[in-house]
């Protein structure tokens, strides 16, 4: 997934390194090159060394297993319905690659936003049960879902096709915790799977679940009612990828466009002529409150919309404008509010300069249209839904009895390591991108020309290496990719709530595709990134494009039809059959394993660098760009045990008035940039940055409580005193001053 999308298949699974030392590369009479390999005619031609070393490194692959195990004992049985949410944190240390950008990402040296898991349980007194969980990562993993069920099923029962759990798709969240080699190998910086942080994320979204169950238990015998919303949250969005949607039949088009015209979608100057980008989305916001004896106990936000408004080369763990939306709601209009995401494949948020300003100023928006339409009381209530769930999975070169579904055999495509078109990576210099497809139609996959084929050897022989370049062309490495490199399973899920139904599927579908997939089902919403994570879905038009996201859609031109078909199916009551008391073992190929598990002792980020601000423009307000000596910051050194607890851990900047000192804000808002500035096996040293407001002089102090527990506190400033030199010197360290009051426990 690079700048808003994901990246290509792992050099290596081959399928026998055996059957590759003999392979024997001939011309088109069958005669070998001798030139090339150095070898005589009379003897059979191997692989070249070089050629040979790319295909087969990281070959080494992991699995993991979860064995069987039984589901928790049922709680006492519920006359009524019921609901529950929580929220927990799953910010991991810094030095984990994030995941999204692919290899343009970054390594994380700190969090501007915290990470959040948040969880939404439904239960009707009549047996029937579904979680609706949102977690701000940039996919969900098959084996991370299947993890966090076994992790729930210890202290709660919920059974695998009652939990739909979804990303919200930020970029800037970790990678390397997938459970298929492809997205271990290229959805972040740096390869190999991290099973420290997959065990980490496991526990704490199972936890969110785990207290979402107990909330609802625990108020069982309060009325509860959820109430539907449909309303609109229109300039936000714009289509990326505008050539592919024209390639769609005209009805399709103009159904789209007239239906988000409809919703208020126009253009920057306001007019709705002449910019098909901001025409070609789908603006509709769906909500659903969750009340409890008459207040707001949650909010579920459903919309379509890549979280990329902040640029790849930012370096910090945030929940982009998604989890700043959802953190503003949580203030003032639900204690727990989630962010779902429905058929973005196509879809960018229309940032500038893809900063913290967009950042804010888009989730303002979303914000802004869904406080609207709570406040417009047009709703549909119901006290007494109905809950319905209904699973269908099937294996990745799954078809139907009249051919509906998917190629034999997944392939990645040129244009998926070239990024999306408004975040290119250094691969489409080198031409992987669109013009690499075929001349033709060929086989299954049409004009997809295989990502290691074609545009490796074009590249190559841009170096000017002529010679390794036809090798690459007679050998097509693609053909020794095995299919265990990518997700072997397809789960779709249809619930119902009441009079809402979602189609919840593990993908990012196109527009066109999303739209598709809704009119053929029935579905109220898209709800993608869910239950595993299988790259893109386009529609067949748009599939034979071959940009992005058609390179990126991994089981041929007619996925879309194919999920459409399985999600049709489950509603009938044709899917999955309902689970028993025992959920079976599953195994997951990762890829290879990293030895040393990720975290602040990764050596991009342990060094101290000149200064600490250096790479964080992208996350300060412009009007403080290069201002360095007007933004405070204090260090402060944490014992490595801490470093799995982020959420223990509390910055603060107290403000002194008329004589008393008083919490201003914490590092759970938008004005602190909380660094790693260098680690050691035995010491980690922290830097937070405190964006100042536009204020009158005031004196103020930081406060620390570390992930272990310690009280730390800075000499009070003044902004006025901060040097103007470089690098900006820290606050200096001092004891608290009497009546300086601990940090606020509820803002945690």
């Amino acid at each position: 997934m690079l700048v808003a999308g994901h990246f290509g298949p792992a050099f290596c699974r081959i399928v026998s390194i055996s059957d590759l030392l003999s392979i024997q590369l001939f011309r088109d009479a069958g005669h070998f090159w001798p030139a090339l390999l150095n070898m005589s005619t009379s003897a059979p031609c191997k692989v070249p060394p070089c050629l040979l070393a790319m295909l087969l490194a990281g070959c080494a692959t992991y699995r993991f297993s979860i064995p069987a195990y039984p589901l928790h004992p049922p709680a006492p049985a519920l006359d009524r319905f019921t609901a529950g949410a929580a929220r927990t944190e799953i910010t991991p240390p810094p030095g984990i690659p994030m995941g999204g950008h692919g290899p343009a990402g970054r390594i994380a040296r700190g969090y501007w936003t915290r990470l959040y898991a948040r969880s939404f349980y439904f239960d009707d007194g009549r047996g029937h049960r579904l979680a609706l969980v949102s977690a701000e990562l940039f996919a969900i993993p098959a084996g991370l879902h299947a993890k966090v069920l076994a992790s729930v099923n210890r202290r709660q029962r919920l059974l695998p096709e009652e939990l739909v759990l979804a990303a919200t798709h930020t970029h800037h969240g970790p990678a390397n915790f997938a459970s298929a080699e492809i997205y271990n190998s290229f959805a972040g910086p740096l390869p190999k799977v991290d099973l420290v942080l997959l065990d980490f994320l496991a526990a704490q979204i199972a936890a969110a679940i785990v207290d979402s169950i107990a909330d609802a238990q625990a108020h069982a015998a309060l009325p509860h009612e959820l109430r539907f919303y449909q309303g609109s949250a229109p300039g936000i969005q714009r289509n990326r990828a505008i050539a592919p949607f024209f390639a769609n039949p005209e009805p399709l088009r103009a159904g789209i466009l007239g239906h988000s015209r409809s919703l208020g979608a126009s253009c920057p100057d306001g007019t709705t002529q002449g910019c098909p980008r901001y025409l070609a989305v789908d603006p509709e916001l769906r909500l659903i409150q969750v009340l409890r004896q008459g207040q707001p106990r949650a909010l579920l936000l459903f919309f379509a919309v890549h979280p990329t408004s902040i640029t790849h080369d930012a370096d910090l763990y945030s929940g982009d404008l998604a989890g700043i939306a959802c953190a503003t709601l949580e203030n003032d209009r639900a204690p727990v509010a989630g962010f779902f995401n429905g058929a973005e494949g196509d879809i960018s948020p229309d940032w500038l300069a893809q900063d913290r300003d967009d950042a804010i100023r888009l989730a303002s928006r979303l914000t802004t249209s869904a406080a609207a339409l709570l406040d417009r009381g047009a709703f549909q209530a119901d006290p007494n839904p109905l809950v319905e769930v209904r699973r269908k999975t099937v294996p990745n070169n799954w078809r139907d009895t009249d051919g509906i579904g998917f190629a034999s055999k997944p392939m990645a495509g040129a244009a998926e390591f070239g990024g999306a078109e408004d975040g290119r990576t250094i691969f489409y210099n080198y031409g992987w991108r669109a013009e690499a497809r075929k001349p033709a139609p060929e086989g299954e996959h049409g004009v997809k020309e295989p990502a290691l084929d074609g545009p490796v050897s074009s590249a190559v022989e841009s170096f000017d290496a002529n010679s390794l370049a036809k090798a690459v062309k007679v050998v097509q490495p693609a053909r020794f990719l095995s299919p265990r490199i990518f997700p072997a399973l397809v789960p779709v899920t249809w619930a119902r709530l009441g009079a809402f139904t979602l189609a919840a599927i593990p993908v990012e579908a196109t527009t066109a595709a999303g739209w598709t997939i809704r009119q053929v089902t029935r579905a109220d919403i898209i709800l993608g990134l869910a239950n595993e994570y299988i790259g893109y879905t386009t529609s067949a038009p748009e599939y034979q494009a071959q940009q992005y996201e058609g390179a990126s859609t991994l089981l041929g031109p007619g996925q879309a039809a194919g999920l459409a078909r399985l999600l049709v199916l489950a509603a009938a009551g044709r899917g999955d059959p309902p689970s028993g008391n025992t959920v079976p073992a599953r195994t997951f190929l990762a890829g290879p394993l990293r030895k040393n598990p990720f975290g602040p002792e990764t050596l991009l980020v342990r060094r101290r660098r000149n200064m600490v601000d250096e790479d964080l423009e992208p996350l300060l307000p412009r009007r403080l760009r290069r201002l360095e000596a007007r933004i405070p910051r204090f260090d402060w050194d944490e014992d490595p045990a801490g470093d799995w607890h982020t959420n223990a851990r509390q910055v603060s900047i107290y403000t002194n008035e008329n004589g008393a000192w008083r919490e201003k804000e914490t590092d759970r808002g938008l004005n602190f940039l909380t660094v790693l500035a260098e680690a050691s096996r035995t010491t980690r040293r922290y830097t937070a940055l405190w964006i100042p407001p536009d204020s009158p002089p005031a004196t103020f102090l930081f406060r620390v409580r570390t992930t272990t527990g310690k009280e730390l506190c800075s000499q009070p400033f003044a902004l006025a005193e901060i040097p103007p030199v470089a690098p900006v010197p820290p606050v200096p360290p001092a004891e608290c001053p009497p009546g300086v009051p601990a940090p606020n426990p509820s803002r945690d």
